[in-house]
């Protein structure tokens, strides 16, 4: 097609004389305006033919050459100055002199918003004409133009202007979304002369950026725009990086919200990492803008991180870590979620970060356990998803500074093993012309085994937590096992002298009882022999063991908890000697102290040895001094136990050493006023009326606190239990039994508690306030409820009942038509903590009584049990009646289980039911237990009846 024809239609009027003779400052802008209605009617006039031609040549592209684009583009170089620039405000777009070689500034629009509108309104309203008549000549002026045309587009929206918004919207859409960030990233920047783009630009730019950035592979435009800007590498780059994290955290104004806009960018993140292969270098640098980005969105949208990637990447974990720490023998298989493949894979390449912690929060620290729990290096474990594990693992625990303790925590607490086993290979031949199928997640299993036996659990914990420590962390194993020996060596002494103290715990009541149960010294003790011997292999070996300050502070404090253990050990005995007349230690207390004092006479001399060492390391004279003060204290509380005879001479040596030391290092040793040997009998007397008047006070103020009132009615137990009689007998005489019934009514669970408790040691240390407990809980259930509590108080009591008759034994039996009955009609009740503790309290009082005096109330029991076993919803009551029929056929005769009869036979015909269906682990157990004292009780009847007598003459 020629152009030489467009250009008839100009008359010779219109054409423009030249201006090269006249002041420029006042003729510019006119002429400017002249030139660019003249080149308007030329490019409406173009695409007006070019239309036409659509209509004869079908192929947009074969309508204009190359040489008539090339002249229309330099031409349209020409209005851009003419018709755009003039009427935009100052920092919009590219300046006249980074465009033309001659031009060296260009009067600019003048504030008459009037004219700025109507001028730039033609002017888009030809570029629309233009750029819409031919897709061949919009996809080349718009590679060269598309600053402008998107400074117009947002200028007229500043002026408010709309009615060109979508025609620029239709030609925006043909150009690439490269060249569209990259235009609207240099339409931000200050220009020439710190010339900053006005507000309006900014947001505008902002606002498509964001939206073409939540478009599909949105992001990966906005990638590829840094890495063509910043190079292949621009990603080791810290603060491009953080400033791309910045940009894209940035939530838009048009977003929903943030939740959904960070949804999205997450999202893309995720379709990016899955189409790459995690060792892939690009796959690497695409999770460096993820740790970036989810660091940014952690410090200002902390909310939107956790849901967004932290419930994606460890919600599965934080499930299958909750499963782990359930106390059931069940094996459980879990079936994987459709992207765990993915969500595994971004956290192996996170981990693989090493110079962004962004992932070190509670939530990831809390399933160091589970992924310490799965490290297997056995043959049937699935050796990909172990090795990306492993790496997991390894980044977890190495930003942990105390690894050792965290370490001792995960072998002792008992848990569920977890094992990710390999795909079956359930086809050995491969068919001729069968396509190969790659392995899939669905194949792998996931099983979690039930809870193990304490001693094998923690064996097993312990060998699997030390080849972890060897292979990842041998340059400071020594130190983790220091640590983990540290550990040890505390909850060893804390354990055995938990011991002692349970002696006068609360025992009818266990809510009072928050102890971990399920940590034993022997396994302490096991840990801390097997990392003593891993501590003594690496020293003789040579390797991971350094003399550092941090080692030594460790083996300070491990010495300091020797000594303040071995030190409160003493102590016990010496207030052992002086609260009874007549003291002496046990042979398990002798082997214990004769286990201290050779413990304690290395520690001695270690503190001696770290004396020397003191020189070089400045930071260990604090902890030098903190050793000091319990050496202080240890040989304060050994000073007495020194004159037992049981204890021999070798802890008057330790002590003679200790204070030798304590001499050599000038330690000012503060000695205790000597007490009088004989105190006077009025002394006594007057403290413990001074320590029964406390505790009266206590009781009797209203207003006193409940944890000061539980912890003195624990004082209270104590007394009657340890049988301090002249104690007791001051209590006794000032009413103590009445003060405490009241206190049942508290509403402090805390308190009613140990006043249950406390009412059953003042029954089992004199047996005659038995029968006012009785006539209380007779009371209690005439009583009309109120509130939940009270239906707790009468279970509580009915319970702590029960376990003072076991304590009485066969004494029980006087109360046996009293309660049994009582019982029996509660059985009935409608709360499921009555009837539970009803029928806990009745199975007591059978043993207690071996049986004897149930005969007559058997058959009832027996029938309203048999309703419960199979009818109650509530698995705590099916729980206690499985165990009151297991306890009435062990402590029965064989008359009475023949008497029983058919009963007999229908009641193990349910609890066999209830072993094979019950939802509940725990009632199945019972019923297992039922069963098999079934029958033994089947064996003894059949053995009785088939033995006879048989009289044998002589003659």
């Amino acid at each position: 097609m020629s152009l030489s024809h467009i250009h008839d239609g100009i008359t010779e009027d219109e054409s423009i004389a030249s201006t090269s003779k006249q002041n420029a400052s006042s003729l510019n802008s006119d002429a400017r305006h002249a030139y660019s209605q003249v080149l308007g009617k030329i490019y409406n006039e173009l695409a007006r033919c070019l239309r036409s031609e659509k209509d004869v040549e079908e192929d947009e592209y074969r309508i204009l050459s190359l040489q008539n684009i090339g002249i229309i583009s330099d031409s349209f170089q020409f209005f851009v100055l003419t018709a755009l620039l003039p009427y935009f405000e100052n920092g919009v777009g590219i300046g006249a002199s980074n465009r033309s070689s001659f031009v060296r500034s260009w009067k600019l629009f003048d504030g008459n918003i009037k004219e700025q509108r109507d001028r730039l309104s033609f002017a888009v309203n030809v570029i629309c004409e233009l750029f819409g008549s031919n897709e061949a000549l919009r996809v080349q002026l718009l590679k060269k133009f598309v600053d402008d045309i998107l400074c117009v587009k947002f200028q007229l929206e500043s002026l408010g202007v709309s009615t060109f918004h979508e025609n620029l919207d239709v030609i925006l859409k043909d150009c690439s979304k490269d060249l569209l960030i990259s235009a609207l990233m240099g339409l931000c920047r200050p220009k020439i002369g710190k010339i900053v783009p006005p507000i309006w630009l900014q947001k505008s730019c902002g606002a498509m950026l964001s939206s073409i950035l939540v478009e599909i592979n949105g992001l990966s435009y906005f990638v590829a725009y840094y890495a063509d800007v910043g190079g292949s590498n621009w990603t080791d780059n810290v603060p491009v990086r953080t400033s791309f994290a910045r940009q894209i955290t940035r939530v838009p104004q048009s977003a929903s919200s943030s939740l959904a806009y960070h949804s999205t960018i997450y999202r893309q993140f995720k379709q990016i990492l899955a189409q790459q292969d995690p060792d892939d270098p690009e796959s690497k640098k695409i999770a460096k803008l993820l740790a970036s980005f989810v660091g940014e969105m952690g410090e200002k949208y902390k909310r939107n991180a956790n849901l967004v990637v932290f419930d994606d990447l460890l919600r599965f974990w934080e499930i299958l870590n909750e499963k782990r720490n359930e106390l059931t023998s069940r094996i459980e298989q879990i079936d994987l979620p459709d992207n765990f493949e993915t969500s595994l894979n971004i956290l192996f390449m996170l981990s693989e970060l090493d110079e962004t912690n962004v992932m070190i929060s509670p939530r990831f620290l809390n399933l160091t356990a589970t992924f310490l729990d799965i490290y297997d290096e056995s043959e049937d474990m699935d050796e990909g998803i172990m090795k990306k594990l492993q790496k997991i693992l390894k980044f977890s625990l190495k930003n942990v500074s105390n690894k050792g303790s965290l370490i001792y925590c995960y072998i002792m607490n008992p848990s569920r093993h977890v094992r990710i086993l390999k795909p079956i290979k359930s086809k050995l031949i491969e068919e001729i012309g069968e396509e190969k199928k790659s392995r899939k997640t669905e194949d792998v299993k996931l099983v979690v085994e039930g809870i193990e036996e304490a001693d094998l659990g923690v064996a097993r914990r312990l060998e699997s937590a030390s080849m972890i420590i060897q292979k990842y962390f041998f340059d400071e194993s020594c130190k983790i096992f220091l640590e983990i020996l540290a550990e040890g060596v505390n909850d060893w002494f804390s354990l055995s002298l938990s011991k002692e103290s349970d002696q006068y715990s609360p025992r009818f009541v266990d809510d009072l009882n928050n102890k971990d149960r399920s940590r034993n010294d022997a396994h302490a003790h096991l840990v801390v022999g097997f990392c003593f011997e891993q501590i003594v292999e690496i020293m003789s070996g040579g390797k991971g063991f350094e003399n550092s300050s941090d080692q030594l502070v460790l083996l300070l404090r491990i010495v300091q908890t020797i000594l303040i253990r071995t030190a409160e050990k003493f102590e016990n005995f010496k207030i052992k000697s002086e609260k009874f007349d007549l003291f002496k230690v046990s042979h398990e207390d002798l082997s214990a102290i004769e286990i201290m004092t050779e413990t304690c006479k290395m520690c001695i001399g270690l503190i001696g040895g770290v004396l020397f060492a003191a020189n070089m390391y400045p930071n260990l004279m604090e902890e030098l001094e903190k050793t000091l003060k319990c050496v202080e204290t240890f040989t304060k509380s050994s000073q007495k136990c020194c004159e037992f005879d049981e204890f021999g001479e070798d802890l008057a040596k330790v002590v003679k050493d200790a204070r030798d030391l304590l001499d050599i290092m000038n330690y000012d040793v503060k000695e205790e006023p000597e007490k009088a040997n004989i105190q006077s009998k009025p002394s006594t007397s007057k403290g413990t009326t001074d320590e029964i008047g406390e505790i009266l006070r206590c009781l009797r103020d209203e207003y006193e606190e409940s944890a000061m009132k539980g912890a003195t009615l624990i004082q209270i137990s104590r007394i009657f239990r340890s049988n301090q009689s002249e104690k007791a007998k001051k209590l006794l005489e000032h009413e103590i039994f009445s003060i405490v019934s009241d206190l049942i009514m508290d509403r402090d669970s805390y308190v009613y508690l140990a006043a249950i408790n406390c009412l059953c040691e003042i029954a089992c240390y004199d047996r005659k306030y038995l029968q006012e407990i009785i006539n209380l809980y007779f009371a209690m259930n005439q009583k009309e409820k109120t509130c939940e509590d009270d239906t707790i108080r009468r279970g509580r009591m009915g319970e702590a009942l029960g376990k003072v008759f076991r304590i009485f034994g066969e004494v029980s039996i006087l109360y046996l038509d009293e309660i049994a009955r009582m019982f029996t009609q509660t059985m009935r009740e409608d709360e499921e903590i009555i009837r539970a503790s009803c029928c806990c309290a009745l199975g007591d009082i059978i043993v207690a009584c071996r049986g004897r005096g149930i005969e007559k109330y058997l058959d009832e029991m027996l029938y309203t049990l048999e309703t419960v076993i199979l009818a109650d919803k509530s698995c705590l009551v099916r729980r206690a009646a499985v165990d009151l029929v297991r306890q009435c056929i062990r402590s029965c005769s064989t008359d009475v289980l023949q008497i029983m009869g058919g009963r007999l036979r229908d009641i193990r015909r349910k609890v066999t039911t209830l072993w094979k269906y019950d939802r509940d682990e725990v009632v199945r157990l019972h019923a297992q237990l039922c069963i098999e004292e079934l029958n033994a009780a089947i064996i003894d009847i059949f053995e009785e009846e088939s033995s006879h007598y048989c009289r044998q003459i002589k003659i």
